[in-house]
């Protein structure tokens, strides 16, 4: 009784590991299949959107988890890029490693506003008109901004007029205060109220007249 009892558990013994190392096998390969369809899903996606499809993300998943790298323009195309993976069916998770690259055209129009500036700032310091009159420029993508505060129309108006004429320049935007300048509307309010209390004033004369 002992030597069968031997004899068959050995087979048994040797055919367990096999078994299960056959199993783990199998789950690995259905895993890695799951995880290619589902980078082919993610990679279709990216390549239909209008917004995305002009870059190269290559796209990698393992486990259900998608890690998107490349190179984008900004960091709105890289979170559209990342809510379009996110969203696909499947997906357990988004590692987002794209990259922005560096925008050289923001680079020449920064270093052309502050070229611009300088121009502007060294002509305005040259006219007799304006060049003891503290004035601010600022410039955003070739538009002049001048803040400050004048002695008179005369003096804003050549200010105006020397900024126009510097190259590159698209538009003034003339925000200089004369100084002691009153409002017109406030002007005209006034002129208004005393109107009103002279007229006032001539009324009571002419009660005051009759008998």
């Amino acid at each position: 009784m002992k030597r069968i009892i031997s004899v068959t558990l050995l087979p048994l013994l040797l055919l367990a590991p096999v078994a299960i190392s056959g199993c783990a096998t199998t789950r690995t390969m259905d895993a890695r299949a799951d995880d290619n369809q589902l980078e082919s899903r993610v990679g279709l996606r990216l390549s239909a959107d209008p917004d995305i499809r002009r870059y190269e993300i290559d796209v990698d998943v393992i486990d259900g988890v998608v890690t998107l790298r490349g190179e984008v323009d900004n960091q709105r195309i890289a979170d559209r890029a990342e809510q379009v993976a996110q969203t696909t069916e499947g997906v357990n998770r988004v590692v987002n490693k794209l990259m922005i690259e560096s925008d050289e055209s923001e680079s020449e129009s920064t270093r052309s506003d502050a070229l611009i500036s300088a121009a502007v700032g060294a002509r305005l310091l040259g006219d007799p008109e304006v060049r003891r009159v503290n004035i601010d420029v600022d410039v955003v993508e070739g538009v002049v901004y001048l803040s400050g505060v004048v002695e008179d129309q005369l003096a804003k108006d050549s200010a105006e007029r020397i900024a126009s004429a510097v190259k590159g320049v698209i538009r003034v935007d003339n925000e200089l205060q004369v100084q002691g300048g009153q409002p017109q509307d406030q002007g005209q309010a006034q002129g208004h109220g005393q109107e009103q209390g002279q007229g006032m004033e001539h009324t009571k004369a002419s009660k005051q007249d009759q008998p």
